[in-house]
């Protein structure tokens, strides 16, 4: 199996087509709708609407949370009247969980070729620890590449970090069909890494490290373009900044690796003053 491989043209376009997932869905309705002998203009003109209502949704969501947006400003951004919400959707909470569906399935979208080579060395058995660091950092290089880089992702970022920071209904959908995965597939790279059970609470923390470093350019975005004096973090500036988390990731990993074999005891939970947590469920039987 190779290493980590390198983005190729479907990484490209998830560059330049940051809702590509919404428009997937759209054209996926349309084909069926084909493929069916439905009418197609009928089926065109519903959804349109669905894709724009959630489009605008995620960035009013975004911006204000679901308790401050309201469905007239998401309605006129869309360019609908208020009556479509609720014909389309039911009601704001159920829009609400619609539009967090689609940010996790845009997610999962984006990063599937990764998951995927992760998922295949998980089942082969006989992955090495170098082919999980170089996983490890080509997942998080592309987090930042294809997602936390783009101004046109912002809106994702900013739906994301409020449902952290304040979790409401939504956050049980991106934990369940998002975070729990991609955090469990993470952890078991930095386990094959370490030669330590990914279930354990030292990786599952040190894994929750390794992406903070990522994931804080989504919630620190302004004050890292104000200390840089920079206007964006796109093109070559986010290939630059994809360099030194792939170089963090390879120091980090070979740091503590060396450590371990040299038999440096880890971090002793006696000394945690935080009692430990309810063992954590694992994709990894």
């Amino acid at each position: 199996m190779a290493a980590a491989a390198t983005p190729g043209p479907a990484a490209a376009a998830w560059i330049k087509h940051p809702f590509d997932f919404l428009k997937r869905l759209f054209k996926f309705a349309l084909l069926m709708a084909m493929t069916f002998h439905l009418s197609s203009g009928g089926a065109s003109r519903r959804d349109r609407a669905r894709l724009r209502l959630l489009e605008a949704g995620l960035r009013v969501f975004g911006e204000k949370g679901p308790r401050g947006a309201t469905v007239r400003e998401i309605a006129r951004a869309a360019g609908q009247n208020v009556a479509a919400i609720s014909y389309y959707f039911g009601n704001k909470q159920k829009f609400y969980l619609a539009v967090i569906e689609a940010v996790v399935g845009e997610i999962r979208a984006r990063l599937g070729d990764v998951l995927g080579q992760i998922e295949l060395l998980r089942r082969s058995g006989e992955g090495s620890p170098a082919q999980a660091r170089a996983l490890l950092q080509a997942f998080l290089r592309e987090v930042y590449l294809r997602m936390l880089s783009r101004n046109e992702a912002t809106a994702i970022g900013q739906l994301i970090v409020r449902e952290q920071l304040n979790p409401t209904a939504g956050f049980e959908l991106l934990y369940t069909r998002g975070f729990r995965e991609l955090h469990e597939a993470l952890c078991f790279l930095v386990g094959l890494v370490l030669g330590r059970d990914p279930r354990e609470r030292e990786v599952i923390v040190r894994t929750h490290l390794l992406m903070g470093q990522v994931y804080f350019f989504a919630m620190a975005r302004e004050g890292i373009l104000r200390r840089l004096g920079w206007k964006h973090l796109e093109g070559a500036k986010a290939r630059w900044v994809a360099g030194l988390i792939e170089e963090h990731v390879r120091v980090l990993l070979d740091g503590l690796a060396s450590r371990q074999s040299v038999g440096e005891p880890a971090a002793s939970p006696a000394k945690s003053p935080v009692p430990n947590p309810s063992p954590a469920p694992s994709i990894i039987p």
